[in-house]
């Protein structure tokens, strides 16, 4: 739980910025992950303490994947995964930040429309070439993790992933 009060505390401090305040779109998501972390954090915390009949401990029990504990034992429980899934995890991350960087390059090029003459129809032409590719990562992610649950425990089935697809992206689609 570390992890998401580190979070919290970073998220609250930028909430509480005059810099923040200037920009009002950026004011009204840092408000809304300022509510949202907070209450994502009490309903884990509020499952984990029925699911496990105790409230979570810190460093976590070795059997909970490593979501709850400090920053450190949450890194290396990330660490720990299997190579396939921290391949996929560290290309969906790269793949995300690749498409924040188009967006932010699009936007550029629009207020540079006249200077740089063609950066935007490049940067969203950028953009649309990873989002195929983001969108595909993310349906990987839940199979490579039903997959390194099935190998730990063979009465998990395969069939998950599709369900975990489907279900996510849904969500993506909302």
């Amino acid at each position: 739980m570390s992890l998401a009060n580190d979070a919290a505390s970073a998220i609250a401090i930028q909430a509480a910025s005059p810099v923040t305040a200037g920009f009002p779109s950026a004011a009204t998501d840092t408000a809304s992950l300022n509510t949202l972390v907070p209450s994502l954090k009490t309903d884990l915390n509020t499952w984990y303490t029925a699911w496990r009949g105790k409230e979570p401990i810190e460093p976590p029990e070795a059997g909970f994947l490593g979501v709850f504990g400090t920053s450190t034992n949450f890194s290396a429980a990330l660490g720990a995964v299997t190579p396939m899934m921290r391949m996929v995890r560290n290309d969906y991350v790269y793949a995300g930040s690749l498409a924040m960087a188009y967006e932010q390059l699009y936007s550029v090029g629009l207020a540079l429309k006249v200077t740089a003459p063609g950066l935007d129809a490049l940067a969203m032409t950028g953009l649309e070439s990873i989002i195929p590719v983001v969108r595909s990562l993310s349906e990987t992610m839940c199979r490579v993790t039903i997959r390194d649950l099935h190998n730990q425990d063979g009465s998990i089935g395969m069939s998950i992933a599709t369900d975990a697809v489907t279900d996510t992206q849904a969500a993506w689609s909302a």
